[in-house]
């Protein structure tokens, strides 16, 4: 015989009630678990190697770099366009006018 919607041991107000009940309960884990102080992660050891290096108080001065100098690739090109892609291929178009023929 075969069992139907609404037969067996989980049907009916008991299951319901065992649901409610196991949630609340993971409800209630959530939240009583203690978090830690904000003064516990001041009392956590740091990493210093040599024991002596204190580290530097400010950021070394830097220079930004040179734009890399400009390649022309035609002297008939129009509308230029290059995208760098993950991979860091280049893909650059561009629209060279040739009349009443197709443009390319």
């Amino acid at each position: 015989m075969r069992a139907t919607e609404g037969e067996g041991p989980a049907a009916g107000p008991r299951a319901g009630r065992r649901l409610r009940l196991l949630l609340g309960i993971a409800a209630l884990a959530v939240t009583a678990t203690p978090a830690a102080p904000a003064s516990a992660a001041e009392r956590l050891p740091v990493y210093r190697d040599p024991p002596g290096y204190r580290g530097i108080a400010m950021a070394p001065a830097t220079v930004a770099p040179q734009p890399p100098v400009p390649v022309p690739l035609t002297a008939a090109g129009t509308f230029p366009d290059a995208v760098v892609d993950e991979a860091g291929t280049a893909h650059v178009v561009w629209n060279e006018d040739r009349g009443d023929a197709a443009d390319v």
